[in-house]
């Protein structure tokens, strides 16, 4: 049977002559095309599903929270919504895995004076908020009024009334020192006989700075917000 078969398409072939092998080029070559955009389709669906699996959003702290304050930190930003997961990275862990990617070179980290690098969060989203356009499904996740605002507790309120937020006031000086300094093309060097420049910019620094006690500005939204 597959003789017969075989031996009528060749025939078929003789009568046609070249059309009909430019036919049958065609054809496969039209077929082959199309398998490929399939496999490259198929493909590229999987690499994003797994790039999707690993997004994640790193939030670096300009400073490291004590223990007692970092479960509420954690809590804030889970609140904003579309979060799978949370990871805490303290400074030590991150000069840890700087050292491990250094290898051989570890002994680069030694030398510097402190460390330099910041804490940070690093935020996984969910499988809603990892899509190709988040854009999308953002306002399913993030407030869009002071009424949610308010609910998520993502800002403070008077006597917890959406209507009468809390009006952030920022402590200019700290805030341009860091602007103006982020500025520099490169890092300030001390003049001749000037004592060693300190840029670790925390409260208690900053407290010494000025010679006065500088308030949790949490704890005082809070005190003026039940006012």
């Amino acid at each position: 049977m597959l003789g017969f078969i075989f031996n009528e398409a060749m025939r078929d072939l003789r009568r046609a002559g070249r059309v009909g092998v430019s036919a049958i080029l065609l054809i496969a070559l039209s077929l082959t095309a199309l398998g490929g955009f399939w496999l490259l389709s198929l493909n590229l669906g999987r690499a994003i599903a797994q790039w999707g699996d690993r997004v994640r959003v790193i939030v670096y702290l300009k400073d490291e929270p004590p223990a007692a304050r970092l479960e509420e930190l954690l809590q804030r930003i889970e609140a904003v919504g579309g979060v799978q997961r949370l990871r805490f990275v303290s400074k030590a862990e991150a000069l840890r895995v700087l050292k491990r990617s250094l290898g051989s070179q570890a002994d680069v980290a030694e030398q510097l004076p402190r460390n330099p690098l910041p804490a940070s969060v690093e935020v996984t989203p969910d499988a809603a908020m990892a899509t190709p356009d988040p854009a999308r499904t953002w306002g399913d996740y993030f407030p869009a009024s002071h009424e949610h605002m308010a609910s998520a507790g993502l800002a403070y309120y008077h006597g917890g009334d959406p209507s009468k937020p809390v009006v952030y006031e920022d402590f200019l000086p700290a805030s341009a020192a860091g602007i103006f300094r982020s500025n520099l093309d490169t890092d300030a060097q001390k003049a001749a006989g000037e004592e060693d420049l300190d840029w670790d910019y925390t409260a208690d620094w900053m407290a010494g700075q000025i010679g006065h006690h500088i308030h949790d500005p949490y704890e005082l939204y809070e005190k003026v917000a039940s006012s």
